[in-house]
């Protein structure tokens, strides 16, 4: 069977294939939100950038390096959304050091009655 002649699903299924989506993928507002959470952690950020380069149309295969133009997009989240991840994990750790110290100077407040 000749691959090349494949380029949609549609083509895909009917000559016996299977039509398997990448695990993190930007095909619904759930997934997206989830593709998005997994960039700004930066842990394999790469290669959903480069899928999202390769993305043509829906229900498509991916052509490499299709719209390069999406590389400034990731790169711009990667900065943007990492630093927002730090700065809230940031701002998280703290408050809850803040909160703890301010427990302790209560207990030395404390008389014996």
């Amino acid at each position: 069977m000749d691959t090349k002649k494949i380029v949609t699903k549609w083509d895909c299924l009917s000559n016996g294939g299977d039509w398997i989506n990448e695990i993190v993928n930007f095909d619904n507002v759930l997934d997206s939100m989830v593709a998005l959470f997994v960039l700004s952690s930066t842990e394999g950020w790469a290669t959903i950038m480069f899928q999202g380069v390769d993305t043509t149309d829906i229900d498509y295969n991916p052509v490499p390096n299709n719209n390069i133009g999406w590389v400034f997009f990731f790169m711009s989240f990667m900065i943007v959304g990492s630093l927002f991840m730090l700065n809230l994990f940031v701002s998280i750790v703290v408050n809850t050091y803040e909160l703890e110290k301010e427990k302790l100077h209560r207990n030395e407040e404390l008389t014996k009655y």
